[in-house]
């Protein structure tokens, strides 16, 4: 018998609700823009899902979002009240739409995209979203296997390619995030949403009940953590590098910070050692490819180059073009196996839940994994 309970609790909406009942008037995002308290959040997404679904937005249409970072965390959570398929746009659309892609939800309509299929987020919409006096009920995806994300990728092939996310891959990625990455509270986060990896972020903090700061300037951002006493950030390496030049430009410093995770790229390890000389923080680095689990660059030390260890529950091994196994000097291909991955591309079959193996076609010199 299927625990209704239990998949209930699993739904991607339900998080919201979930905290929005136990903590109400927590924050659930800062920006320079506006707070959003989680009573506040809840009830913005349900008039929004009222609001898309009278624009002809169905459940389990693909939606992407190009929009300014403040506004996408209630676009998300209204994209999984709707049940449907959010993704993030992650560069220019592709004439012809391989990636099949039902809407795009932006500030600008798209000359690649057709404009009856284009949502414009402006003020008049916006205005009309708050105006609403009818909000929707949420509706179920139908099981732990559908897809309710999508990530974009092209890395350096420029092949567009879509990874489905299904429910019970979110909830593994968001564990798997916790597990390897625990963070004090309260926690604050710099990535955009132009990065998966800063969607899985944010899902993971409404999750758990966390505030999701949204990035601003260098300047907006700084004054962020000062105002309320961050104690951790997670970022991409430019973000971090745009923070430290503020403050030294400034004369301003960061006395809470105590743990840094930086992702979404390559972290140098002279970036990594500025890091360590200029705050008393830990620092977590992190990098892996949008199909599989991350990997975790060692913090232990940064003279030797190395791509890092793999979490405690993704392995690794550098293989050939035939699958063999290498030694450790030798160059190769990266292949890495989770439970947490998909063996398929959207459109076409649902992910599989099963643990399977999936080529990375990046080469690895020993110092950096390409971003593929």
């Amino acid at each position: 018998m299927v625990d209704r309970t239990a998949f209930v609790e699993r739904q991607p909406f339900y998080h919201l609700v979930n905290q929005a009942e136990r903590h109400p008037e927590r924050f659930a995002q800062i920006s320079p823009v506006q707070n959003v308290t989680y009573a506040a959040l809840l009830q913005h997404s349900k008039r929004l899902a009222r609001a898309l679904r009278s624009r002809g937005v169905l459940p389990g249409d693909l939606v992407i979002t190009d929009l300014n970072e403040h506004l996408n965390l209630v676009f998300m959570e209204a994209l999984f009240h709707e049940a449907t398929i959010a993704g993030v746009h992650l560069g220019p659309l592709v004439a012809g739409n391989p990636l099949g892609v039902d809407w795009l939800v932006a500030h600008h309509p798209s000359p690649e995209f057709p404009i009856e299929r284009t949502i414009v987020v402006d003020q008049s919409f916006l205005e009309h979203v708050a105006s609403l006096t009818t909000t929707m009920e949420p509706r179920l995806y139908d099981s732990e296997d559908s897809v309710c994300r999508i990530n974009f990728s092209s890395g350096t092939t420029g092949v567009p390619t879509a990874v489905p996310r299904s429910i019970f891959m979110m909830e593994g990625r968001r564990h798997q995030l916790r597990e390897n990455v625990r963070l004090p509270q309260p926690s604050m986060s710099l990535l955009r949403f132009a990065s998966s990896f800063g969607f899985n972020v944010a899902y993971a903090g409404v999750a758990d009940g966390e505030t999701y700061f949204s990035s601003g300037t260098a300047v907006e951002n700084v004054t962020m953590m000062e105002e309320n006493f961050v104690a951790s950030v997670q970022a991409s390496p430019t973000q971090l590098e745009e923070l430290m030049e503020v403050l030294a430009h400034t004369g301003r410093s960061l006395p809470d910070l105590a743990h840094i995770f930086c992702g979404g790229s390559y972290v140098a390890p002279a970036l990594i050692d500025a890091l360590k000389r200029t705050f008393n923080a830990t620092v977590v680095t992190a990098y892996g490819s949008t199909q599989c689990g991350l990997i975790s660059v060692s913090d232990d030390t940064t003279e030797s180059p190395n791509v890092g260890r793999p979490f405690h529950d993704v392995l690794l091994e550098i293989v050939d073009n035939e699958g063999h196994a290498l030694s450790p000097d030798v160059v190769g291909e990266i292949r890495y196996r989770t439970p947490f991955m998909s063996t398929s591309y959207f459109p076409g079959d649902p992910p599989e839940r099963p643990i399977c193996h999936v080529r990375w076609t990046t080469r690895c010199d020993g110092t950096v994994v390409g971003d593929n």
